[in-house]
């Protein structure tokens, strides 16, 4: 609006006191007489009011601001607000949205990877991750990525045909049973009796039977577990075992009953025999069969033991001596191997025992006069360590190293080596085998009192095998391992091949024997 009609809208706001005023032109009409009910008349007013008159009712604010000017007018001015700095705002692309615009159209675009449109027809497996069950009336299933399976139970869904009447049975009675039906309508009778632990029961319209507690469908393959918890054992005539989840275990017992047999000679006869040394680093090797389990606490040894003969030492005034020979007796049972190591054997159970010889020499410090000759053997048998002491006295220039007071160490003997194992029926492999050691004082002719041990054994032919091809080889065996193998390490040998094992003369087997003691 202009300044003018600014003013002229003020002013008509502006309250204001007005006298009122009536022109009589007819004094003598009644209408423009001045009477009461003219008073509070609505007229028309013409105010004419300086510019200072009325100035103080305006104020300034909000960008306006009034004043005077020299004539008498009120002046007003506006002042438009100034507008604060705006933040400008940039857009960036993330999150599979990109932005740009199209004239003056920001316009946002997004990755087609994030869709909202209905489920493809073959994205079950979106929402289905594993098989799941469901159970209903009369039917049951499964749903999973692959689709859903329904079963319905062997159900009549749809109804006879209504001249069929040979496709079911119209009556049925019960033996013993009066309430079942007699009538002779369509179809034929059937009846029902109970019977192998089956109850039948029921009215005119209805079949009960009733079965007991028996399996009547068959074990799954490996579900034998559901019936046998833990292992279970079990016994029979010269048999016993055992039955757990992973199957049946069988062992049959050797002759007599037993669960394993307490004895077992390697050679059932010995009609001539002959003797073996396994002295120094020669051991002997020779195949047995167990035709059942053993348990067994010693081996014994078929040996025989002998002294040298007599000879003689001279002496002096004063002369003593001493020797020790300490022997010891190894058994090593070995196993075949499998396999691609078929030609080789494997060490699986073994004993050893010690053996002693110690003697002493003294005389007195004249000469001719008395001497003393000790002799001390310690040895074991089936009762344990123990030992034998004689002493022989004379008086002479001369010491006899005879061992005539040795007779109850001498001869045919059952050498004892704690063995206790358990082995079961099948092919092995004995090895025997002596180190020995000495230590002398004084004389040292002392060690030709050395007693030698031989084992007793059975000898078969001499001869020698070998190869299509090949020269005669004496480590081809008439008996496979049967013969000698030489090794400094007396019976700690874990391992050996059918090669290492050398034929031997007359190709000796010892004899010996299995045995418990308690």
């Amino acid at each position: 609006m202009n300044g003018s009609a600014l003013l002229l809208w003020l002013a008509l706001l502006m309250p204001a006191t007005v006298s009122h005023a009536l022109s009589m032109t007819t004094p003598d009409d009644p209408a423009y007489e001045n009477q009461p009910k003219h008073w509070n008349s609505s007229h028309a007013v013409t105010l004419n009011a300086a510019g200072s008159e009325i100035i103080g009712a305006f104020s300034n604010s909000n960008g306006l601001s009034f004043g005077t000017e020299p004539g008498g007018h009120i002046t007003g001015s506006y002042t438009v607000p100034s507008v604060p700095a705006q933040t400008a705002y940039v857009f960036s692309n993330s999150n599979g949205v990109s932005w740009g615009t199209n004239g003056s159209t920001v316009t946002a675009t997004v990755k087609t990877d994030y869709l909202t449109t209905a489920m493809a027809s073959n994205r079950g497996s979106d929402f289905v991750q594993a098989t799941a069950a469901f159970a209903g009336t009369s039917a049951s299933g499964t749903i999973n990525s692959t689709g859903i399976s329904v079963s319905v139970g062997p159900y009549i869904t749809t109804g006879a045909l209504s001249g069929d009447t040979s496709k079911y049975v119209q009556n049925w009675k019960l033996t013993g049973n009066t309430s079942g039906t007699t009538s002779s309508a369509q179809g034929t009778d059937l009846w029902f009796s109970g019977g192998n632990s089956i109850t039948v029961s029921g009215s005119s319209n209805s079949i009960v039977l009733s079965v007991g507690n028996y399996i009547t469908t068959a074990m799954a393959s490996n579900r034998a577990s559901d019936f046998v918890a833990a292992t279970a054992a079990f016994a029979g005539t010269n048999a016993s075992g055992t039955i757990n989840s992973t199957g049946i275990s069988v062992s049959v017992a050797a002759p007599g009953g037993g669960a394993a047999a307490s004895f077992f000679d390697n050679l059932f006869y010995v009609q001539g025999s002959t003797t073996l040394s396994v002295q120094g680093s020669t051991s002997h090797i020779a195949p047995f069969m167990l035709p059942y389990d053993i348990s067994v606490s010693y081996l014994r040894l078929m040996v025989s033991a002998s002294f040298p003969g007599t000879s003689t030492i001279a002496t002096t005034n004063g002369a003593t001596g001493s020797c020790s020979i300490a022997s010891t007796i190894f058994a090593v049972v070995y196993v075949q191997n499998t396999g691609a190591s078929s030609q080789s054997l494997k060490s699986t159970a073994s004993g050893s025992v010690g053996f002693t010889q110690r003697w002493s020499l003294s005389a007195n410090a004249t000469a001719g006069s008395q001497w003393t000759l000790s002799k001390t053997m310690s040895f074991q048998n089936t009762t344990g360590a123990t030992s034998f002491t004689t002493q022989s006295v004379a008086s002479t220039s001369n010491v006899n190293l005879a061992s005539d007071d040795l007779t109850v160490m001498t001869g045919m003997k059952a050498m004892e080596i704690p063995f206790a194992t358990s082995l079961a029926a099948g092919n092995y492999w004995m090895m025997l085998g002596i180190s020995s050691s000495s230590a002398t004082g004084g004389s040292g002719t002392l060690t030709r009192l050395n007693m030698s041990i031989s084992n007793i054994g059975v000898s078969q032919s001499g001869f020698a095998l070998g190869h299509w091809g090949n020269n005669t080889n004496a480590s081809v065996n008439i008996m496979p391992g049967l013969g000698s193998f030489t090794t400094n390490a007396i019976g700690t040998t874990a391992s050996l091949g059918y090669s290492n094992i050398s034929s031997s003369a007359g190709n000796n087997i010892p004899w010996w024997q299995f045995h418990r003691t308690t």
